[in-house]
This record gives C-alpha cells, structure tokens and sequence, in this order.
C-alpha cells in the first residue's frame, strides 16, 4: 500500500470514533491488531457498494459484452503489474 503506518493508524483512529470499525487484538501474535467492521460500518459499506455496482453498471453499459470482456482483460493485466512493481 502506498500510505505509511502513522496515516494508517490515524485513518484507523478517525474510522472507529465514527463507529465504524473495531481493533481486536489478535489471538495469535500480541504484536497485531486485528479491525474488523462493526455492524454500523457492514451497513455503511453495503450502502455505498450497492450505490457504486450501481454506478459502474451504468458506465460499463456504453460497451458491448466484446468490449466489457477486453476492458476486464486489460485492466487485469495492468493491476497484474502494479502488483509486481510495488
């Protein structure tokens, strides 16, 4: 990931006084910290990604079913190297 662990936490810290997300501590390794969301958060992203499917379906039906399957192609293969180089 592109960020640093110091605006990870403070992502964290925002999120979870929002009451979206909850820190676990992990039961394996007393190092790690586990988040989950909480149910208010499981509602929010249900929300947010039903209106974003939502969206994208509107976009992507510019494109015949050919161009749709040749745009998930490449997208994989560009997120396939982006992957590799970081």
């Amino acid at each position: 990931m592109l960020v640093s662990g110091g605006n990870m936490t403070l992502v964290l810290d925002n999120i979870e006084k929002l009451g979206y997300v909850e820190r676990i501590p992990s039961k394996e390794d007393r190092r790690a910290i586990l988040v989950q969301l909480t149910a208010k958060g499981h509602e929010v992203f249900n929300e947010t990604f039903k209106m974003h499917a939502e969206h994208i379906t509107k976009l992507m039906s510019v494109l015949n079913a050919e161009e749709q399957k040749a745009l998930g192609d490449l997208l994989k293969k560009l997120g396939t190297t982006v992957k590799e180089l970081t």
